[in-house]
């Protein structure tokens, strides 16, 4: 199930016995919600126990118009001419090594490659139609394509 991407919810066990407890009953997610609850029901009938989560609801439409989303743009990157331009610092005086101050050698090279990357993949708003993809992952590329050619065949038989 992780290798699809889904995580599980419910990490206790949700069968107890004399002998132990053992986690038989699963709910998958593939969002990491932080405000999610997530836990078993007892109930003195049975051994087994009900699972739940709780996941809030929210206005998507609300959310999609307040958000501005930003992104790398990758279209024009080319690793070689990044490569070249790393191999370029020099990382002896850029680090400042004779100081032997860690954090500040840490802050400087952070510094540079956030400066490097910047010029490489510079970030970019998402378009209308990125952040509409974005609110709805579940529309792949190829069911897109699909849609259009269904779409296609409806204007050709009207």
């Amino acid at each position: 199930m992780m290798a699809n991407l889904l995580a599980p919810s419910i990490t206790i066990p949700t069968r107890i016995t004399s002998n132990g407890g053992t986690l038989i009953d699963n709910i998958f997610t593939n969002s990491i919600f932080p405000d999610k609850s997530s836990g078993n029901l007892v109930v003195s009938i049975s051994d087994h126990l009900s699972s739940f989560l709780i996941v809030p609801m929210e206005d998507k439409k609300l959310n999609a118009q307040k958000k501005v989303q930003y992104k790398r743009d990758t279209k024009n990157f080319s690793r070689e001419d990044f490569i070249l331009d790393y191999l370029n610092i020099d990382w002896d005086s850029e680090l400042e090594i004779g100081k032997s101050d860690v954090n500040h050698s840490t802050e400087k090279f952070f510094s540079n490659m956030t400066t490097l990357i910047d010029k490489h993949m510079p970030v970019k708003k998402l378009s209308a139609k990125e952040h509409k993809q974005k609110m709805q992952p579940w529309i792949t590329p190829v069911i897109i394509a699909k849609i259009n050619k269904k779409n296609k065949f409806c204007i050709k038989s009207s």
